[in-house]
């Protein structure tokens, strides 16, 4: 009975999957150096006004080269880690593949910069992040672990080794760090579907706002930065 009640509970904490033909992506991507990725739904209705003002953030990640903080685990060949600024997912469609998506676009960015992907290296991290990054350090048939030549795969933060490769000079503290490794995926090519799948529903999207004169695109972009925002504060402080 114990056992029963546990798996009602644990399913009424799955949220909403939603078709994929409703979902869009923005990906704004600056190469070498950060990355932002916002999935979201339009609202209901016909009417681009409806669909504009009632549009649902599904969620968001904000993804950086920590280049400026030192090599950060440059392994041989590799540049600098990247690391994960922020990520959230709606309480209204967690559990359901949407956050497990947007860690796959970071590492497919990550990866196509030649480099490993990280926690957040500046302010720290959830407790919900702390498990997902410690899931990925178990999942070994999905993830290595970034290495330098020398043969270290740990930040080091203080410049404790004689290793200058993984030094990495950033503010985060040990109680909110989530990780210390960077991890490397093996096969991020398969978020490339899904990724430009989404991609051009946005895209289908943004005609239909511009083509009503609801909003230009600029206007689009700064309205759909400010659900995300709220979105993000939402969710964080809850």
């Amino acid at each position: 009975m114990e056992n029963w009640r546990h798996f009602l509970k644990e399913e009424k904490k799955r949220g909403i999957r939603l078709g994929d033909e409703v979902v869009c992506l923005r990906a704004e991507i600056s190469p070498k150096s950060d990355a932002e990725f916002t999935l979201y739904t339009p609202g209901p209705g016909t009417k681009a006004s409806n669909r504009i003002l009632r549009l649902e953030i599904i969620g968001q990640i904000n993804i950086s080269s920590l280049k400026s903080s030192g090599p950060c685990l440059t392994a041989d060949g590799k540049k600098p880690s990247w690391h994960v600024e922020a990520i959230h997912t709606a309480e209204k469609y967690r559990n359901v593949g949407y956050g497990a998506l947007l860690y796959g676009f970071a590492f497919y960015v990550a990866k196509n910069d030649n480099a490993g992907l990280t926690s957040d290296k500046d302010t720290g991290s959830k407790k919900d992040a702390v498990v997902k990054w410690d899931s990925f350090e178990k999942d070994t048939q999905t993830f290595d672990k970034v290495t330098t030549p020398a043969g270290n795969n740990t930040f080091d933060y203080d410049s404790v080794t004689p290793d200058p490769d993984d030094d990495c000079d950033v503010l985060v503290d040990d109680e909110q760090n989530a990780t210390d490794f960077s991890f490397d995926h093996k096969n991020p090519q398969i978020y490339e579907k899904p990724m430009a799948m989404y991609e051009s529903n946005h895209m289908d999207f943004l005609d239909q706002v511009i083509n009503s004169g609801f909003m230009s695109e600029k206007e689009f972009n700064k309205f759909l930065d400010q659900a995300a925002f709220t979105s993000f504060t939402n969710e964080y402080d809850g």
